[in-house]
């Protein structure tokens, strides 16, 4: 018996609309509270990129939930919203609170390649807090943004939905580029088509590794400690609640081959209260790429872009002299010593290095994140505790060299 007409019809219609839309390829469909977005994925030019947004949408990548310390290992982006809306230019999500803080867990570097440019519209690419930073916040660009190339890592590019992403780049936002209404990612999926695509499994080999261990509380004398056997090129992190459902947590450490393997000592954290409740994150990283492992022997020369939230061109250089001694000198001549400064890796490519000087003004107390591009140069950001007001940021870019001047 012969199919009725307009079923055949509907059989021809749905042939020639997948003939003219679908060429062979790795896909993602987001499904977001304002319509729908496809973006074809370029697992060849972003291999990491794209196996760790792959791996976070599948659920083979975990991540860590920064509020609870908990794994994730389903429906990473499904909840979470465009917390970041530059008007009609780019539009961000992927973060797990909303915040735009925060990530999986683990950062990895940036893949940059010569046939992928901001230089059209409709870019699918990671979002970053500088060199090297990616983790699970990505952008959606609707406009050229060619000061972007070799700054954001491009893992793909709208295929459909141009008219969503437009449309979100035009809601009204706050101060903070947030948009007054939430934008939702309801869901989001992976489509392989094609014989290649179908074959693809996510990579993981580059890219680190987050897991849960059990905490180890030894008691030696009156204190208290979390005994880790510690792991190199490995980050720890404590989350302590009180009640299982607000959570705090501590960095432990992030271990390299010169790391003191030392104890956190947990006893004033378990003496201000008989009940405690712990989870112990690590996150291992193939390789750690950048920071050096000590700042002695090094100047740090950081040029200061931004102060404050405004256009700056000034500098700040510190001689570091060894592990507790350095001279910092600001644009104007003025100098001051800097005694028991910090310095802590937190990632692969990210060190916190903390600066109390002898100076008698804002740049007294100076607190840098350190974003490694290479093991010379970066971009930084830095809190001023000291400033009027308090907390005020800076940022720029900064270059280390191996001999300093002597201070």
């Amino acid at each position: 018996m012969r199919p009725p007409c307009f079923i055949v019809a509907l059989l021809i219609t749905l042939f020639a609309l997948s003939c003219a839309s679908g060429q062979d390829g790795l896909f993602v469909d987001i499904v977001t509270s304002s319509g729908n977005l496809r973006a074809e994925l370029y697992p060849e030019e972003a291999p990491l990129a794209v196996s760790n947004f792959v791996g976070l949408v599948e659920g083979s990548q975990k991540a860590i939930n920064p509020t609870t310390g908990q794994l994730i290992d389903s429906g990473f982006y499904d909840g979470t919203v465009f917390h970041r809306v530059i008007q009609n230019t780019v539009i961000q999500a992927g973060s797990p609170t909303g915040m735009g803080l925060d990530g999986p867990g683990y950062s990895f570097q940036d893949e940059f390649h010569p046939s992928r440019t901001f230089d059209g519209p409709f870019v699918l690419a990671m979002a970053n807090s500088g060199p090297n930073s990616n983790g699970s916040q990505f952008l959606i660009t609707v406009t050229p943004t060619p000061e972007l190339n070799n700054v954001h890592t491009i893992f793909g590019g709208l295929v459909d939905g141009d008219e969503v992403a437009t449309s979100i780049s035009g809601v009204i936002t706050d101060q903070a580029d947030r948009p007054l209404a939430p934008i939702t990612i309801e869901s989001i999926a992976i489509d392989r088509v094609g014989e290649d695509a179908l074959a693809f499994q996510p990579d993981f080999t580059g890219l680190p590794i987050a897991s849960q261990i059990t905490p180890r509380i030894v008691k030696r004398g009156d204190n208290f400690q979390l005994d880790i056997d510690y792991e190199e090129r490995t980050d720890y992190q404590l989350f302590i609640s009180r009640d299982l459902q607000q959570w705090t947590s501590e960095r432990v450490a992030f271990v390299t081959e010169t790391t003191p393997r030392s104890p956190f000592d947990l006893t004033i954290i378990i003496k201000a209260d008989d009940r405690g409740f712990f989870r112990l994150t690590q996150v291992k990283y193939p390789v750690v790429i950048f920071p050096p492992t000590t700042l002695g022997g090094r100047t740090l020369d950081a040029a200061i872009t931004r102060f404050g939230g405004f256009p700056q061109q000034t500098w700040i250089n510190y001689a570091i002299r060894d592990d507790r001694f350095a001279r910092v000198t600001l644009k104007n001549g003025t100098m001051g010593d800097v005694t028991n400064y910090s310095y802590t890796l937190n990632s692969p490519t990210r060190a916190t290095v903390v600066l109390p000087s002898s100076l008698a003004n804002t740049f007294s107390l100076v607190q840098f994140i350190l974003n490694f591009a290479s093991a010379s140069t970066g971009t930084f950001s830095a809190i001023l505790p000291k400033a009027s007001p308090p907390g005020t940021q800076m940022s720029g870019t900064f270059t280390l060299n191996e001999t300093p001047s002597e201070p």
